[in-house]
């Protein structure tokens, strides 16, 4: 079950129920050995997508009336329509407008609406710490990856004649940290 729990105007907060049963104990540990930030990844694509279409709407709403004109603002035909109509009636029903003395934010720019950074990477603290370690490690890799390639210089002078182990290493430890430095820009982005 998701639910979404406004926390200021046109801005919620998503809390996640999962009530999976599994007859066995061992996916459930499996699935709590998973990293947080890595769940977040791929889980709310569906919401991020329309997060641009909702904040416009918002936007319509408020400049028509608010939720006492939302059948003159919208219509609404379909049954999926129906919770949206109803939240609005029982808002105008027990004069129940969350946040009334709240102003209306202004319009977000399209990259704040549809970079994931902005909506949940900045905000989230489980996302926010595994960036930084992931850029931390990036940096290092980088750094480790220079090293390589300059103590290979440095050990083709001293050693002499040049071993091909010592080739072999000097050539693939910059090789495999640059992909794990490429790898990790991936994931960073």
């Amino acid at each position: 079950m998701v639910y979404g729990t406004p926390i200021r105007k046109v801005e919620c907060r998503i809390i996640e129920r999962f009530s999976f049963k599994f007859p066995s104990r061992l996916p459930g540990i499996f699935i709590k050995l998973r990293p947080r930030w890595y769940y977040h990844l791929g889980q709310n694509s569906l919401l991020e997508d329309d997060q641009i279409f909702l904040h416009y709407q918002e936007l319509y709403v408020e400049a028509k009336g608010g939720s006492l004109n939302i059948s003159k603002a919208f219509d609404l035909a379909t049954k999926a329509d129906t919770c949206v109509f109803e939240l609005h009636h029982l808002v105008n029903k027990y004069n129940s407008e969350p946040f009334p003395s709240e102003p209306f934010p202004p319009q977000l720019p399209t990259e704040a609406l549809l970079e994931w950074y902005h909506s949940h990477r900045g905000k989230c603290a489980s996302c926010r710490t595994a960036l930084a370690n992931i850029q931390l490690l990036k940096f290092w890799c980088a750094m480790i990856v220079l090293s390589a390639l300059a103590s290979s210089v440095i050990l083709a002078f001293i050693i002499y004649p040049t071993s091909f182990l010592t080739v072999i290493i000097e050539t693939v430890r910059p090789l495999a940290l640059g992909l794990l430095s490429w790898r990790i820009h991936k994931l960073e982005n």
